[in-house]
């Protein structure tokens, strides 16, 4: 008797155990990966608003005025892109892209003028006799 309690407790076990791996598999993981996608958006909106936000400050404290932009390698171990258009901010990644605008008029990364790509980098943008640059 002792050894038929011992079995059928250890698959009593085991059938807890596969229904947990399956609970698991269908209803949190991919809820993690829906997580995921969302803070890679929100890391993606804040990339961009900071930068659309760097430009407007700097070009609305006038000729001279400069702040420091930091943007990240990455979000979260994904590449992605930040493209600089004549009044907006776009940022594309594997799976999404978001964009914000800015109201300055007169942007330009070094001796390019819109459209130019920025890397994850630190970035000083400053104001030039009434031209946002970024480098």
């Amino acid at each position: 008797m002792k050894g038929q309690t011992a079995i059928e407790t250890v698959i009593s076990f085991g059938v807890v155990m596969v229904f947990i791996f399956l609970l698991y598999g269908f209803l949190i993981y991919p809820r993690m990966n829906e997580s995921d996608v969302l803070r890679t958006y929100n890391l993606a909106r804040a990339a961009c608003l900071d930068i659309s936000s760097a430009i407007d400050t700097v070009a609305s404290n006038g000729n001279g005025f400069s702040q420091s932009l930091y943007l990240p390698a990455a979000l979260l171990g994904k590449s992605y892109n930040i493209t600089v258009f004549q009044s907006l901010v776009s940022v594309e990644w594997d799976r999404g892209q978001t964009s914000c605008r800015f109201a300055a008029r007169n942007v330009s990364h070094a001796s390019n003028y819109p459209p130019f790509l920025l890397d994850a980098a630190n970035h000083i943008v400053n104001n030039s006799n009434g031209v946002v640059r970024i480098a």
